[in-house]
């Protein structure tokens, strides 16, 4: 259901553009109607319980370089796993933003932001496609199968 939810995803940012209304406001704070800024956070304590969350719910690829770790033989092999894991995805949280950055500078800024979410969007349909069918092969070749 995930894969399948993921490829209806994938379809309306291809289809669209841009994020489903409910999706782009998970996290923002409802506008004040006077002042028209956002609102602060009421209490730290608020602030520390949103951000210690995600300790307790990473990613899945950090979950998926989690597992990975703790199959390891040991201490440091799982260190080791997770140094890895810390050097492959570093470029990425470091250069992503300047990347796109860069690729909406100039004119026309939101024109190219509506294509470079169709393009994201491509991306979801594409390998949450590719696992839709592997699932599906998967399971009609389970009643295909000779006997």
């Amino acid at each position: 259901m995930l894969n399948a939810a993921a490829f209806a995803l994938g379809l309306w940012l291809v289809w669209k553009g841009q994020l489903p209304a409910w999706l782009a406001n998970i996290g923002r704070v409802p506008r004040v109607a006077e002042s028209g800024s956002w609102q602060r956070v009421r209490s730290p304590l608020r602030a520390v319980t949103a951000g210690s969350l995600w300790v307790g719910w990473p990613c899945g690829l950090l979950q998926s370089a989690l597992l990975v770790a703790a199959m390891t033989d040991g201490p440091w092999a799982g260190a080791a796993a997770m140094a890895g894991f810390a050097v492959a995805s570093a470029p990425g949280l470091l250069f992503g933003p300047w990347v796109w950055r860069r690729l909406l500078s100039g004119g026309n800024a939101a024109v190219r932001e509506r294509w470079l979410m169709r393009a994201a969007g491509l991306l979801i349909v594409v390998a949450s496609g590719w696992a839709l069918s592997q699932s599906l092969w998967q399971r009609t070749g389970a009643h295909c199968a000779p006997l």
